[in-house]
């Protein structure tokens, strides 16, 4: 739906994931499409993987979101709530080799 684009809400996709944490998008929504749509807004402190898509071939793309964003359907969020996003992402990254050995080739 047109209307749904260019507003002020992130929507974030793997072009997005390129640094530890998220403040801005590419694309942006409309607060008409998260209250219209299934989009759901994603809260402060969550961590954004990229699950699908030719980028898991050799990087697996991880965030934490410092503003309230919404993904696309290549992305997936965890709602951290009271554990350390830094923390988490810290040992997301790590485990890195052993994510992409699973990915179907």
């Amino acid at each position: 739906n047109l209307k749904y684009w260019d507003g002020d809400i992130p929507w974030i996709s793997p072009k997005d994931m390129k640094v530890d944490y998220i403040r801005d998008s590419v694309d942006k929504i409309t607060s008409d499409a998260v209250e219209s749509s299934t989009v759901k807004l994603i809260p402060v402190g969550s961590l954004l993987l990229v699950v699908r898509g030719m980028i898991l071939l050799h990087s697996f793309p991880v965030a934490v979101t410092r503003v309230p964003v919404t993904v696309n359907q290549d992305m997936k969020a965890i709602l951290l709530n009271r554990y350390n996003a830094d923390f988490i992402l810290l040992m997301v990254k790590g485990i890195k080799n052993e994510v992409l050995e699973l990915v179907d080739r």
